[in-house]
């Protein structure tokens, strides 16, 4: 099955390893694994949601009970 993230990004659920709020995202060490990996930010602005993926990760305008 594929799962839309935004814009014209859709991607396997299985490739999916993680799906985050972005509050869960505001602290140091969340903001360092952001810069160490390859985000894209389909959000165009303000993000409601952090999708991990094996290869990259994404900065999606959708909520995460949106996304499930």
């Amino acid at each position: 099955m594929y799962i839309h993230l935004g814009l014209d990004v859709v991607v396997l659920f299985s490739e999916i390893i993680a799906i985050f709020s972005k509050d869960i995202m505001n602290n140091q060490d969340n903001e360092v694994f952001l810069l160490n990996n390859s985000v894209v930010d389909l959000s165009q602005g303000s993000y409601k949601s952090v999708v991990i993926t094996k290869e990259k990760v994404y900065l999606s305008p959708f909520s995460v009970q949106s996304i499930k």
